[in-house]
């Protein structure tokens, strides 16, 4: 299915979020990491819950996409949480990206909310059921459009730094498949 891919493509597009940068102390490394980290997990719930959708079936589908966008909005709480729970940056320009961080973030929540919600209300028993189903996850494709704050991010050398030391977000940089 297409749409999973591109999903899926979502926690890729989110790594390049940090992949431009944070600073060579410790603690603006530990910082990128828990920074990374948010997205790591957003990334891996989803890929695995995107997984899990392989239903042929109008109905099995329907509730295979109902769970996959329930558990991306689940996600994406996280993630914010996440976000807020790594603390005041110890760089200079680390409030920002936060702040850039968890706007995208709270697009994708309200993006798969809706879609969720939308699937929700389709009679899986109607003959139009499967081109609501295409319909209500068409604009989680729009998601991979989202604009690439590496900009901001590659202007501090500092930042740059520490994100290219912290683990999380070497790991933040793959696909999440060991690749």
């Amino acid at each position: 299915m297409s749409l999973l891919r591109s999903v899926g493509a979502i926690g890729a597009i989110l790594a390049v979020l940090l992949v431009a940068g944070c600073g060579n102390e410790a603690q603006a490394v530990a910082w990128s990491d828990r920074v990374c980290g948010a997205m790591v997990a957003f990334r891996d719930t989803i890929s695995s819950a995107a997984a899990n959708v392989t239903a042929i079936d109008t109905p099995a589908k329907a509730q295979e996409l109902a769970d996959f966008t329930g558990n991306a909005v689940t996600a994406a709480q996280g993630a914010i949480a996440d976000l807020d729970a790594a603390g005041g940056p110890p760089v200079s320009g680390g409030d920002i990206v936060v702040t850039t961080l968890k706007q995208r973030m709270t697009v994708v929540q309200t993006t798969f909310a809706t879609a969720k919600s939308e699937i929700d209300a389709i009679d899986v028993g109607s003959p139009d059921a499967e081109a609501a189903l295409r319909s209500a996850v068409a604009p989680l494709q729009n998601l991979t459009n989202l604009p690439d704050p590496a900009a901001t991010l590659a202007a501090n050398p500092d930042l740059r730094d520490a994100v290219n030391a912290a683990p999380k977000c070497r790991d933040l940089r793959h696909d999440g498949t060991g690749g």
